[in-house]
C-alpha cells in the first residue's frame, strides 16, 4: 500500500506506521548530493545507530556517513507522530542553522503526502521552525537556552568546540540542561583536535565503554563509525601504489587493533591519504583515539607531526641511564598559564624526548622535586629569556638563580628574539632528528598538534600570530629547544658514556 492510497482515518492505526524504524525507512524523502529529492533509505551505519542508541548519544564518525541527516529525520519523525514533542537542532552558524532546517526538515516535511500533513496539522513553518497541529515543534538555531526539549541534536560539535569555545560552553550550560531526564541528546561530529568538550566527552565515553560501566540516563554513550565500516570506501588495488609507510600503518592496525583490511580498502585509504594528508585521521579515523590525532586547521607543526607519525618517530622511547638529560622550560607567569618542561637526551644524531611535564600554580621547588624523582643524570637546563627575570615574591633572585640554588646547577638562558615566526621555522628544521615517547610525552605531543595560528574572523583567514591558549605552553618550551639547543656543546660538555644503539619499538 502506498502512502497516497491511505485514508485519513487509517493513518494512525496501521501497525507498520506505529514503528519509528519502519517510518524512517519508508515515509520520508531527502535531498541528495546532487540536490535531488529522493526516498530515504537507512544505510548500515544509520541502522546500527538506531538499534544501539541511548538517552545521551555521542557519535564520533568518519565523513560522509549521513548521520546528521538521519538524526534530524528522527527528530522530525518524533514531532510528527508523538504529540507535544519539542525538539531542537544546534548548528555551527546562523546560516548553517537555516540551511540545515531548509534542506533536512522543511523540504522533507513538504514532500510528505498532503493527506498526512492535513491529518497532523500545521500551525507555522518558516526558515528555522515548524509548529505542528499536534502540539509538537522543532526549531534550528545556535542556542536553545530557556527552552524545554525532549530531543536535542548538536551538529558538528567538535568544530564548534575548536572554532568557537564560547559557543561550545553555551551548548553545555544552556542547551543540555533544557533536556530533562529521560530525554534524548545526539551530539555528532568528526574530531577537531584534542581540546574542548567534544574530545573530553568522547574520551570519557570511550573509557566507560571499554570498562563496561553502566551508564546513567544523562551519560554519553559512544557510537564510533570508522571509515572502513562504509562499504563504498574501496578502490581497485591496481590503480593505487602503496608506500612503505602505508604497509607499516596497515600492519600496525592489524597487529594492535585487529583491524584487517582487504586490498580494495587499503587502496581507498592510501588514495584518500594522498589528498587529505594531515587531516586524514580527523576525516577518516580507523579507531576512536586516532580521530583526535589529526592537526587542527592552521596548525604550525601539521606536516612535521604527520611526518613523525608516518616514520615511526612517536612510540616507545626509553630513558637511557648512560646519557645526560637536558630540559627545556617555559614559565607560567600569568593566570591559567602552566609551567612546562620537556626532558631530552641526545643519542648520537637523535634528539630523544623521553618525558614532558606541566603544572599550574606551582613554585619552582615543585618542578625541581618532580624532576629529581625521575632519577636522571642532568645535562643542561635551557630556560627562556624570563629565566633571568627576578621573581616578584623575592626580588633578590632570578628564576635561574632559584633553580641553581635548588640543585639544577647547569642552566642556560635562551635569548629572546622578536621574530617568533623565524623561531618556529628553526624548530621545524629539527624535526628530522626527533623521536618522542608516546606515553610519557602525550600532553606535550597534544600541545604541538594543537598549536595554531590566530584566525582573522572578518577576513576568514589565518594570521601569522600564534593563538594563545593551553597549547602555547608546551609549544613555547619546545621552541626553547628549537632555537636554543646546541648539540655539539651539550655532547662534548656532558656526555659521560658513548651512546649505545637501541632497538625501537613503535607504539
Amino acid at each position: 500500500m502506498i502512502v497516497e492510497d491511505v485514508k485519513a482515518s487509517d493513518i494512525m492505526i496501521l501497525e507498520d506506521w506505529e514503528s519509528p524504524k519502519w517510518r524512517l525507512g519508508n515515509l520520508y524523502s531527502i535531498i541528495n548530493a546532487n540536490g535531488e529529492l529522493i526516498p530515504f533509505e537507512m544505510n548500515p551505519e544509520q541502522m546500527d545507530l538506531y538499534d544501539q542508541m541511548w538517552y545521551w548519544n555521542l557519535v564520533l564518525k568518519a565523513r560522509q556517513m549521513g548521520f546528521s541527516t538521519f538524526i534530524d529525520l528522527m527528530l522530525l519523525d518524533q514531532c510528527l507522530w508523538v504529540p507535544n514533542t519539542r525538539a531542537g537542532i544546534i548548528a555551527q552558524t546562523k546560516d548553517d542553522a537555516e540551511t540545515l532546517f531548509h534542506n533536512k526538515i522543511k523540504k522533507t516535511y513538504l514532500a510528505l503526502p498532503q493527506l498526512m500533513r492535513d491529518t497532523i496539522g500545521l500551525k507555522k513553518i518558516n526558515q528555522t521552525e515548524i509548529e505542528l497541529g499536534n502540539g509538537s515543534s522543532l526549531r534550528s538555531g545556535m542556542s536553545m537556552r530557556s527552552d524545554t526539549l525532549q530531543i536535542l541534536h548538536v551538529s558538528e560539535f567538535g568544530k564548534i568546540c575548536a572554532k568557537a569555545p564560547e559557543r561550545a560552553s553555551e551548548v553545555v550550560t544552556g542547551a543540555f540542561p533544557t533536556v530533562g531526564v529521560g530525554g534524548m541528546v545526539f551530539v555528532e561530529s568528526t574530531a577537531e583536535g584534542q581540546e574542548g568538550y567534544f574530545h573530553d566527552y568522547a574520551m570519557e565515553a570511550l573509557e566507560a565503554r571499554d570498562q563496561g560501566r553502566r551508564l546513567s540516563k544523562r551519560s554519553f554513550k559512544l557510537h564510533f563509525y570508522a571509515w572502513h565500516e562504509k562499504p563504498s570506501n574501496r578502490l581497485d588495488p591496481e590503480t593505487v601504489e602503496l608506500t612503505d609507510n602505508d604497509h607499516l600503518y596497515f600492519n600496525k592496525l592489524a597487529a594492535e587493533r585487529q583491524i584487517n583490511l582487504d586490498n580494495e580498502q587499503k587502496a581507498w585509504y592510501a588514495n584518500e591519504l594522498r589528498k587529505l594528508k594531515g587531516k586524514m585521521h580527523r576525516e577518516n579515523p580507523s579507531y576512536p583515539e586516532e580521530a583526535f590525532q589529526a592537526a587542527l586547521e592552521g596548525a604550525y607543526y601539521e606536516k612535521e607531526m604527520l611526518w613523525l607519525r608516518q616514520n615511526g618517530r612517536i612510540g616507545c622511547v626509553p630513558w637511557d641511564p648512560a646519557l645526560p638529560v637536558n630540559t627545556f622550560w617555559d614559565f607560567g607567569v600569568s593566570t591559567n598559564n602552566a609551567t612546562t618542561v620537556w626532558f631530552h637526551q641526545r643519542n648520537g644524531l637523535r634528539n630523544q624526548f623521553i618525558r614532558y611535564y606541566e603544572a599550574e600554580g606551582e613554585g619552582l621547588a615543585h618542578f625541581v622535586k618532580v624532576a629529581n624523582e625521575f632519577g636522571y643524570t642532568w645535562g643542561t637546563h635551557y630556560l627562556p629569556h624570563d629565566g633571568a627575570a627576578r621573581v616578584q615574591a623575592d626580588k633578590a633572585e632570578t628564576r635561574e638563580e632559584i633553580l641553581n640554588r635548588l640543585g639544577l646547577k647547569r642552566t642556560e638562558i635562551v635569548p629572546r628574539t622578536n621574530d617568533i615566526g623565524n623561531d618556529i621555522e628553526l624548530t621545524k628544521e629539527r624535526f628530522p632528528t626527533i623521536w618522542m615517547d608516546k606515553e610519557n610525552c602525550a600532553d606535550g605531543i597534544a600541545g604541538l598538534d594543537a598549536y595554531v595560528r590566530q584566525r582573522n574572523a572578518r577576513l576568514n583567514q589565518f594570521t601569522n600570530v600564534p593563538l594563545h591558549n593551553w597549547a602555547s605552553n608546551p609549544a613555547d618550551s619546545f621552541r626553547c629547544f628549537g632555537k636554543g639547543y646546541q648539540p655539539s656543546k651539550s655532547v662534548s660538555s656532558h656526555q659521560t658514556k658513548k651512546p649505545k644503539t637501541q632497538n625501537w619499538r613503535v607504539v
